[in-house]
């Protein structure tokens, strides 16, 4: 009889541990400007242009411990990152224009596929956009 492998959950997250995603973990607060062409059905243009004045707001939290991805071809790694909410309102109006939540993670060197360290980053954008982005260090 063998004795099957037992896993548990990691530590708690240690912001050293995020690396370069270590100075991101609070609440982040600021105004902008917003141009966005979008389909103007209404007045059988193509297109209308539209401009805004924000208010934009951005939380981030860590990731409470490594989350193992568990490897075949290679040992497990283990991601350590950032969970975020970013909002964004109209100056003038406090109309929502934009809410998105995802996470950025800092994923390891790989070996199979071989692949160097990388932030990555996953978004859900309510309007049905998912944004998935990768970035070699």
């Amino acid at each position: 009889m063998t004795t099957p492998h037992v896993f548990r959950a990691g530590a708690p997250a240690n912001l050293a541990t995020l690396r370069s995603l270590r100075e991101l973990p609070g609440r982040w607060m600021g105004k902008g400007f917003n141009l966005i062409s979008r389909p103007d059905k209404h007045d059988e243009q193509p297109f209308f242009l539209q401009l805004s004045a924000t208010q934009e707001t951005i939380e981030f939290a860590p990731i409470g411990a490594p989350v193992p991805n568990r490897g075949s071809a290679q040992d497990d790694i283990f991601f350590r990152g950032v969970h975020y909410t970013q909002q964004i309102a109209d100056a003038a109006t406090g109309g929502a224009l934009h809410f998105e939540t995802g996470m950025w993670l800092d994923v390891p060197a790989t070996t199979a596929p071989a692949a160097p360290e990388t932030v990555t980053r996953l978004a859900t954008i309510p309007h049905g956009m998912p944004c998935w982005r990768r970035e070699n260090r």
